[in-house]
Formats: C-alpha cells, sequence, structure tokens
C-alpha cells in the first residue's frame, strides 16, 4: 500500500497505465419473490491475462415507472452491490450508468432490449449518454445490427435538448452510416 492511499499504487499503476485494454463488465442479479435477492458487477479480461481493474460506479436499475442510480465499487472478479438488495426487480440493469466507467459494459438481452426501446424518451441526459455509448459498443460486438441502433438514434434526435448527446447521436449516425452500412 501506498503512504497516502489505502490503494496498492503500484498495482493500480500497472493495471490501468502500463497495460492496454479494458475490463468487461456485467451486472448480474438474482431475483427472489419480486425483489433483488443479489445484485454484483462480474469483470472479465479481455487479453485473458487475469488482470482486475479497481474504479468507481454507478449502475443503474430501471423499473417500469422509475429508476434508481446506486453507487459500486470494482474491487475483485465479482463486486457485490449491497443496496439493491431489497429494491423491486429491475425491468434492465444499466453498468456505468454514471457515465465514468472505463470499461465495455455488457448488457443482458432484456437490458439490451429495454434501452433500444426507452432510452430516447428517458429524462436523464447522463443515463442518456451512457446508455448510447453503452448500445455502441453492444453493436460493435455484433449483439445489435447496425440499422436497429441507428434507426433508435433518429427516432431520439429530433426529441434530444442535450447539445453533447446531440453531437455525440449525430456522430454515431454518421459514422455507423458510412461504416457498416
Amino acid at each position: 500500500r501506498d503512504r497516502r492511499s489505502s490503494e496498492t499504487v503500484a498495482a493500480w499503476s500497472h493495471t490501468w497505465v502500463e497495460e492496454p485494454g479494458r475490463p468487461t463488465v456485467r451486472a448480474d442479479h438474482v431475483e427472489a419473490r419480486g425483489h433483488v435477492a443479489t445484485l454484483a458487477l462480474a469483470q472479465t479480461d479481455p487479453g485473458h491475462g487475469g488482470r482486475v481493474w479497481n474504479e468507481h460506479l454507478a449502475v443503474r436499475l430501471f423499473f417500469p415507472d422509475s429508476g434508481v442510480s446506486l453507487a459500486a465499487r470494482l474491487t475483485g472478479r465479482t463486486s457485490p452491490v449491497p443496496a439493491a438488495r431489497d429494491l423491486p426487480a429491475p425491468v434492465a440493469v444499466l453498468p456505468g450508468a454514471a457515465g465514468l466507467g472505463y470499461a465495455r459494459f455488457a448488457l443482458d438481452s432484456a437490458s439490451l432490449a429495454y434501452l433500444l426501446d426507452h432510452l430516447g424518451q428517458m429524462a436523464d441526459p447522463l443515463v442518456r449518454g451512457a446508455g448510447w455509448v453503452t448500445l455502441w459498443d453492444a453493436m460493435l460486438e455484433g449483439e445489435v445490427r447496425p440499422m436497429v441502433l441507428l434507426g433508435r438514434l433518429l427516432n431520439a434526435l429530433p426529441a434530444e435538448d442535450n447539445e453533447l448527446e446531440a453531437q455525440r447521436g449525430l456522430a454515431y449516425v454518421d459514422d455507423g452510416y458510412r461504416r457498416y452500412v
């Protein structure tokens, strides 16, 4: 451990600075009687080197009429999110919802479908931004067809009132059309 930090700075630097790549992070939750029994963030090293990234994240749970963002911390291959326990079972989960995490956030099929159908109408521009980045990554991984994502973006753009989100959406449409259609 470093004298001025509770972290092992040399190990952090090796993983984050000296090695290429980023983790793949997914949210795994178990439901019991319509509520969250457990929620954990699981990370894998796409380079198969067994690396573990430490970082602070937010995970967003979506319910039919609302949503909640919870603080989370990656500290190992699996990191529990205790604040989710006993919340209603979510219809979708978005790891990295604060837009600050550096990872490829993998979505389960229900969360992927929910975000494709609802992201453009979400009120919080930060959640929208993190969601579009996550959906773009899913498209790059072959989990979403380019025309599906581009169609959702084109439908959402006329109502987008945040300039940064509008610029990102237009850039995705331009790049997606030129490279993938």
